[in-house]
């Protein structure tokens, strides 16, 4: 496929048109070993080697990502209190509009997952798709076996008009479970919670589907997803 060259670097977060537009101009941009002088040459993407003055730019069409969200960062482009975790990724993924699958609030870690493919987004956050994530919990109280049975049989939250059940609960200490949800609602595990007397000290999301953070990707950290991953989520790239 042909594209115009500023087209391109403007795409892949190079920068503005205008600032990519300048480089270009400046003879700072090869193509395939050539240099381009011309913002609006048009450039075969097919197999495509660009340097910007000496480094190499990988041209991608798409990104999915997994990050391991830290505690402290918002997932937002526009925070309010903490910074977003746009801000652990590099810029040209922020400047090309890689955005977070659903949210995480700040005093919640765990796998988070982005991407600049609007049907992607929609995939994992549709309540449709009946995606079930996975939570590791702790609690300031100890957790009863009623309050584990009235998680499962569902539980009236304000301004939600039907119970909100979890799919499963899995005790692990007297205050740690594993708490299995397919739908998402603001703050709705503190919330469920809250309703059975339990106040949350520790919340992390392990798993999405069947896709679960892997046990060496550090707090902070991020990276492509695979192919095999993306099916586990039950998504076919376009």
């Amino acid at each position: 496929m042909q594209k115009q060259l500023v087209r391109v670097l403007s795409f892949l977060g190079v920068g503005s048109r205008k600032d990519c537009s300048h480089l270009i101009r400046k003879g700072l941009v090869t193509v395939n070993g050539k240099v381009i002088l011309k913002p609006l040459d048009k450039i075969e993407t097919d197999g495509v080697e660009i340097e910007i003055d000496g480094e190499a730019i990988d041209y991608r069409e798409q990104y999915f990502l997994m990050l391991n969200k830290p505690l402290g960062y918002e997932c937002s482009a526009r925070p309010k209190s903490h910074p977003s975790v746009l801000e652990l990724l590099p810029e040209n993924f922020v400047n090309r509009g890689i955005q977070p699958a659903g949210r995480l609030d700040v005093e919640t870690s765990g796998l988070l997952l982005l991407s600049d493919v609007g049907g992607f987004l929609h995939h994992v956050t549709s309540p449709r798709r009946h995606l079930v994530k996975t939570y590791r919990l702790q609690t300031s109280e100890a957790i009863t076996e009623e309050a584990v049975q009235r998680l499962l049989a569902g539980v009236k939250l304000e301004d939600e008009e039907e119970l909100i059940a979890a799919k499963a609960v899995e005790r692990l200490s007297e205050n740690e479970i594993k708490l299995l949800v397919d739908l998402g609602r603001y703050h709705m595990v503190r919330r469920m919670m809250a309703a059975v007397g339990a106040h949350v000290e520790k919340l992390h999301r392990e798993a999405i589907g069947d896709l679960k953070l892997p046990d060496d990707l550090e707090p902070g950290d991020w990276r492509e997803l695979t192919q095999e991953e993306l099916d586990m989520l039950g998504y076919s790239e376009q």
